[in-house]
């Protein structure tokens, strides 16, 4: 079928649709302001995102598709955060008065609008059935494909082309498509085509999930597949470098990204982004963009991440990084290291440290711009972008917890209206809203506070922020709360803001006990984890229990890596039926049978229950009859892929198509390879009833 990808493209760039009011004030600015963005003109966020494709037609997209919407979906982070500025209007860093309201009762941060006329009912989202023209189709958000999960082996060995082509092949085109099904009146909608896509909120909702994959590949690299590997999450200032082949290198080497063919050697730059980044690396030298920054456009003002958390059970000593200032007590190692900042180093307390990673594990180098700012050693394995769960909202990363420096607050609220300050424990919630979690005022800090580093720890197991957790953190020098403690001290109190300090008050550990001299500071800190020697083990059962690796083999269980969690595991379940590609119905779990590329039809549904045309389970012939497929009968009941599903002899699709026009073969249920174009078998927009291109 690829062969037919650029005559399908085109057919759908060339729809025309009417031209109606858009439905919000997001999309209204979004569509009606220029330049605001990154692109090839100066034009519209429409015609931005229309020609890089146009640019990039009929070519292997990989990184570069990533890349080029990961900005470009950055750029309406801003927006939304911040509103946006006239320059000739507005030369200072203020808000923009316009007012982004979040839709209520929807799971569309950005409201899903329509520009040819479909009637939608008042808070509208994706995700239901809808009575479209020749019937209802389900248009909800389309399911990840099991080679882009974590644990899955051909997903952690994906590259960073590779697994951009997999998702622009496999699963961003089909997810256009099932949202533009909701504007189906003979037509598809604004998702169809690449100059109206950007004009439906929704544009910007199925590329935050398509950023969270990715984010999920990048931990996975340090992950590993088996969970043996450990990721490394940091932050770093707005001067840091990076190693050469580093991310961090890469977006340092121009201002905003511009989209270019072939890609330059500068193409993945956005310098003003680096200090609200948060990167993820471990040993390799290298490292990872894990989550994108945010800053205000028309201005360097950037977020910078002063301190990164996520809830930790308590431990038995500490991470952490020093400023480049910084001296480090006689005879430790934090003396030993000619450059201070880009280290990170474990403690037990007792006056001693140990250098833990250097500079160059995570691909920094030995520059003093290379500055660690905030630090998460994610011993669990469980910081994750998506979690496999499909879920509609702008973020799902809602147990990360961060802080911002002082100075890169200015302008910013949070849901509600409320100013951030740099004290404030802030969080980016499913929604995309910036709340504010524990105000600095709980921790006893004020106007001019600055918390430098942080950690949480989950006392009561419910990994949920409670109120008894605690919050251990610093505080920046010069900051008034300080008094006569030193910057490199670690204090405590709850997340309710009752001090709880292991030396009294709200004193936890002293910068003598680090082995870190009293003029020193501490720029990030973590929990180190006290080892277990267990892991999650997952049964035969899909079961999860905490076992050492041996008790787990000797159960015959999944041993997920030490310090794993069983509620970062992902254990296949009990036995359902599976429809594999080529035909065949055999009992296996839901992992397993995504593993092989097939359909789980769910736990203890046998193969003899699956109706023979729809795929759907039944108990009786008459209940399958009137979900419109055939009759249940035992054995191989799933329909095997046919044989048409190349491009020998492929018919070629005339752009102007009408509606019901159907080619001479029929690819009914035929399956989409790897390389297929994103307008596969189960494309029933070109062609309805679903016969495929």
């Amino acid at each position: 079928m690829k062969c037919l990808r650029v005559l399908i493209a085109v057919s759908l760039a060339w729809i025309a649709v009417p031209t109606i009011a858009l439905a919000t004030t997001l999309e209204q600015e979004y569509v009606a302001t220029p330049g605001w963005c990154p692109g090839l003109v100066v034009g519209n966020v429409q015609t931005q995102h229309h020609n890089w494709h146009m640019m990039f037609f009929g070519a292997s997209q990989g990184r570069e598709f990533v890349e080029f919407h990961r900005e470009f979906v950055a750029q309406s982070d801003d927006f939304r955060l911040y509103g946006f500025d006239t320059p000739a209007v507005d030369v200072d860093p203020d808000p923009a008065a316009i007012a982004v309201v979040a839709q209520p009762g929807s799971a569309l941060k950005y409201q899903h609008t329509s520009l040819n006329g479909y009637a939608r009912a008042a808070g509208h989202v994706v995700g239901a059935l809808h009575p479209h023209l020749g019937g209802g189709l389900n248009s909800a958000w389309t399911v990840r494909p099991a080679n882009l999960r974590l644990g899955n082996v051909t997903f952690h060995g994906y590259n960073a082309n590779g697994i951009g082509t997999a998702m622009d092949g496999l699963f961003h085109g089909g997810g256009h498509m099932t949202i533009a099904l909701h504007d189906f009146l003979g037509i598809s909608g604004d998702m169809g085509n690449t100059l109206d896509a950007t004009r439906d909120g929704a544009f910007f909702q199925w590329h935050k999930n398509i950023d969270e994959i990715y984010a999920e590949w990048a931990v996975g690299q340090y992950q590993l597949s088996n969970k043996s590997g450990l990721p490394i999450y940091f932050s770093v200032g707005n001067a840091a470098v990076g190693a050469a082949g580093t991310s961090l290198n890469d977006r340092r080497q121009s201002d905003v990204y511009q989209a270019s063919n072939p890609p330059l050697a500068n193409q993945y730059g956005a310098i003003p982004r680096i200090a609200s980044d948060i990167y993820v690396g471990n040993t390799d030298g290298k490292n990872l963009l894990y989550r994108y920054g945010v800053r205000k456009w028309q201005t360097l003002n950037a977020w910078d991440i002063d301190a990164f958390a996520i809830l930790k059970p308590p431990g038995n000593g500490w991470y952490f990084s020093v400023n480049m200032a910084s001296a480090g007590a006689p005879g430790s190692a934090v003396a030993a290291q000619a450059v201070k900042g880009g280290n990170v180093f474990q403690s037990g307390g007792g006056g001693a440290n140990a250098l833990f990673r250097t500079a160059a594990n995570l691909g920094l180098t030995a520059a003093a711009s290379d500055e660690l700012d905030a630090l998460v050693v994610d011993e669990q394995r469980r910081v994750q972008a998506t979690n496999d769960s499909n879920k509609p909202g702008i973020y799902t990363r809602s147990k990360q917890w961060f802080s911002l420096r002082a100075g890169s607050t200015f302008g910013i609220q949070a849901l509600g209206g409320a100013a951030i300050g740099a004290s404030d424990i802030l969080r980016i919630t499913d929604q995309g809203d910036l709340v504010i979690d524990v105000a600095g005022a709980v921790l006893g800090l004020g106007a001019g506070d600055d918390l430098d580093a942080l950690a949480i720890v989950d006392v009561d197991g419910s990994d949920t922020l409670t109120a008894p957790d605690r919050i251990y953190y610093s505080l920046a020098a010069g900051s008034p709360a300080l008094a006569a403690n030193s910057p490199a001290d670690v204090f405590c109190h709850t997340v309710a803001g009752v001090p709880c300090g292991a030396m009294g008050g709200r004193l936890e550990i002293t910068a003598a006990n680090l082995g870190l001299l009293a003029t020193d500071e501490l720029d990030a800190l973590d929990v180190r984890l006290a080892p277990t020697g267990v892991g999650a083990c997952c049964g035969q059962s899909g079961n999860c229990t905490l076992e050492t690796q041996a008790d787990c083999t000797l159960a015959n269980g999944s041993f997920n890596g030490l310090e794993t969690v069983c509620s970062g595991a992902e254990c296949p379940s009990d036995t359902g039926a599976c429809c594999h590609p080529s035909g065949m119905c055999t009992p296996t779990s839901d992992r397993g049978c995504l593993d092989e590329g097939g359909t789980f039809l769910g736990v203890g549904v046998s193969c003899s229950m699956v109706c023979s045309l729809s795929h759907a389970p039944c108990v009786t012939d008459v209940d399958c009859l009137a979900g419109g497929g055939g009759v249940c009968t035992a054995g191989a009941d799933c329909h095997a892929a046919p044989g048409n599903d190349e491009c020998n002899g492929a018919y070629p699709i005339p752009y102007d198509y009408g509606k019901g026009y159907r080619p001479p073969a029929d690819n009914t249920y035929a399956t989409p390879a790897s390389y297929d174009p994103p307008y596969g078998c189960y494309d029933h927009t070109v062609f309805f009833p679903p016969y495929a291109s």
